[in-house]
């Protein structure tokens, strides 16, 4: 009687986990992790959206913003591409890229300043330093502190 209750649990436990397993989403390497796989356009007008909201950006800057945030976007993925062609996992290399993501992020910054007022990118800078402190956009959750 043990045995089969036993069995019984096993069972019921495996096809629980199957059961998880088969519910969660999978995703394909067209979505990707965390979304830089998507579709960029969609990417881009959540972001547009986000800024609507935090920044007060206007429907005439709209234009010139939607371009910098696409060329921002994908000048992330080739870099991305590349250390996922390269593999490597030496820590010179991971310090280069880390440089190359934030001269990206520098670079869009800097052209944001000529379409945004002063006004909207104190507004932008508070945004991303809250960005940065809440562990980007996808709730993460804090970041640990660097040492």
């Amino acid at each position: 009687m043990k045995v089969i209750r036993g069995a019984a649990i096993s069972a019921a436990v495996a096809l629980l986990v199957y059961g998880v397993a088969v519910a969660q989403p999978q995703r394909s390497d067209e979505q990707g992790r965390r979304g830089w796989n998507g579709d960029p356009e969609q990417m881009v007008d959540r972001q547009l959206g986000q800024l609507r909201e935090k920044v007060g950006m206007t429907t005439e800057q709209e234009p010139q913003v939607r371009a910098i945030l696409l060329e921002n976007l994908n000048r992330m993925r080739a870099l991305r591409q590349e250390m996922r062609e390269r593999g490597e996992t030496n820590s010179d290399w991971r310090s280069d890229v880390a440089e190359k993501m934030k001269s990206i992020q520098d670079d869009t910054r800097t052209k944001l300043a000529r379409v945004f007022s002063p006004e909207q990118m104190a507004s932008y800078d508070a945004w991303q330093k809250e960005r940065r402190e809440q562990g980007g956009s996808r709730g993460r959750g804090p970041r640990p502190p660097r040492h």
